[in-house]
């Protein structure tokens, strides 16, 4: 019984010291991200997964570098992987719905949004991308009902009103194409400008 006792405790404490080294190089990882350095963030990463296989964070982050590197297969797997382990991670859903759009998996990518907004129906960067999607699917309708939630949840977010200028233009409604172009350019959008410019030669 003592030895069953003791093999516990010994457990119980090299889980506790990988936990805490898998935690460091988490850690270490979040700092070489910070300054850019992709290439030795990923390696602690990776060695905080090899110490921790359920360290949430460390694939969701490598995930991000992979994505931000182009390399979509990876970021996919670290996302699922987040996934696997936590169904509810909204962040996961929408940044692999991301990738998704980029190869061109538009079915894939629709599911993840609609995934991401089912979790949380707050989740403003859904609705836009979604939107998106069904605008160059030509549903522009749909495309400007999730372009006017996302307003309705971030009234500040130019691309919205950029991408909804674009659906209301393109169904002919051109005053309140206008009225979001030029929203979307007073918010920055470089875009809205060009268009306001191009189509109805407006400048500002």
């Amino acid at each position: 019984m003592k030895q069953i006792i003791l093999t516990f405790i010994y457990s119980s404490i090299i889980t506790l010291c990988y936990s805490q080294a898998a935690d460091g190089y988490f850690r270490l990882g979040l700092a070489y991200q910070s300054t850019g350095n992709n290439s030795e963030a990923i390696k602690s990463y990776t060695k905080a997964i090899e110490l921790d296989s359920d360290n949430v964070n460390a694939y969701y982050n490598r995930g991000l570098i992979y994505n931000e590197q182009g390399k979509n297969d990876e970021a996919i797997k670290d996302y699922s992987k987040v996934i696997q382990l936590n169904p509810e991670d909204t962040d996961a859903y929408y940044s692999r719905g991301l990738v998704y759009h980029t190869q061109g998996k538009i079915d894939e990518a629709v599911k993840d949004f609609n995934k991401t907004i089912a979790l949380n129906p707050n989740y403003a960067e859904a609705y836009c991308s979604r939107g998106f999607i069904y605008f160059i699917m030509d549903y522009e309708d749909k495309a400007i009902k999730d372009f006017n939630k996302t307003i309705e949840l971030n009234p500040n977010y130019r691309d919205a009103y950029n991408y909804r200028g674009s659906a209301y233009y393109m169904q002919e409604e051109n005053d309140l194409s206008i009225n979001d172009w030029e929203k979307a350019a007073a918010l920055g959008s470089n875009d809205a400008k060009e268009n306001l410019k191009k189509y109805f030669d407006i400048d500002y």
